[in-house]
This record gives C-alpha cells, sequence and structure tokens, in this order.
C-alpha cells in the first residue's frame, strides 16, 4: 500500500449501549414468557452495566484482531480486568490514501451494528439462545462486511521470508 493514511474510528459507547437497550425492549416485546421478558427488558439496569460494558470492550478487541491487516496492532481494548466504562472506543486504522469516505462511512456503521450485535448476544445468550444465535449470525455477518470494507483498495500482507 503506498502512502498508507491513518484514519481513527471513535466508536461512542454510550450510542451503542442506547441502541442495544432498544433493540433489547423490542425483543422482549416479542416474547411470551413474562419473567424472561421482564429480565430482557431489565438490560437497562445499573447491575448489568459492567457486563455490558465488557461485551463491548470484549467485542471491539475481537473486531480489532479480525482485522489486523488494517490496524497493523494488537488489540489492547480489554487489556485489564477493571470494570472502567469508557465512553468511546478509538479504532486507528490504515487505508490507502485514496480511500472514498463512503466506505468509511459504512466501516463505521458495521463496526457499530457489530458491537450491538454482540453485545445483544451475549446479553441474550442467558434467556434464549435461539434468540441469541440470530445475533450472532448478524455480528458475522456486520465482521465479513467489515473486513471488505478495510480490505479495499488493501494489497494483500506480503511477509520477508524467513527460515524458520
Amino acid at each position: 500500500m503506498l502512502n498508507p493514511k491513518t484514519i481513527t474510528v471513535d466508536i461512542n459507547i454510550t450510542a451503542i449501549l442506547s441502541e442495544v437497550e432498544v433493540k433489547a425492549y423490542m425483543i422482549a416485546e416479542k416474547m411470551d414468557d413474562g419473567e424472561i421478558k421482564t429480565e430482557v427488558e431489565d438490560i437497562k439496569s445499573e447491575k448489568n452495566k459492567p457486563m455490558l460494558y465488557r461485551s463491548i470492550q470484549r467485542a471491539a478487541a475481537t473486531f480489532i484482531d479480525s482485522v489486523y491487516f488494517a490496524t497493523r496492532s494488537n488489540s489492547d481494548v480489554a487489556k485489564d480486568n477493571k470494570l472502567s466504562q469508557p465512553t468511546s472506543i478509538s479504532i486507528v486504522l490504515s487505508l490507502p490514501a485514496d480511500y472514498s469516505q463512503t466506505s468509511l462511512n459504512a466501516l463505521s456503521e458495521y463496526i457499530h451494528d457489530y458491537l450491538v450485535c454482540m453485545c445483544l448476544f451475549d446479553f441474550l445468550y442467558i434467556f434464549d439462545d435461539k434468540e441469541a444465535q440470530k445475533w450472532n449470525d448478524k455480528a458475522q455477518y456486520d465482521i465479513s462486511r467489515i473486513q471488505h470494507y478495510a480490505s479495499e483498495d488493501t494489497p494483500p500482507l506480503r511477509r520477508q521470508p524467513s527460515v524458520f
């Protein structure tokens, strides 16, 4: 890649949590079991916040590892076990100099959607594994689209031959 440009994608965690709450409420409305419905609606309670933050951090770390060719760095999003609650996650990508703004916007949206889906998957897996699987499938679709947009016009990574 000649003359790559570095782009920082900032992911607003508050926006992700808001979307997770709205989608969890809609999922709960479809459920028949009243007790499980109440638990799913209760995703916004303070007792669930640490789990949601860990889920977002784990999904962000997984995302960064899956697009290593574009980040060229190891994931340090979830490097400590403290229950920190950051307000945003910054992801630095190395993309071609002529990378389009339209593709960057789509990439940002897919990253956001991926984090929302993985957060819902982690939470719903406790109560309804069939519903959780739907969100996992959507997350896998999102990560494939992310890899497509992140690798667009990016030549394959060439490694030097080694005797080892």
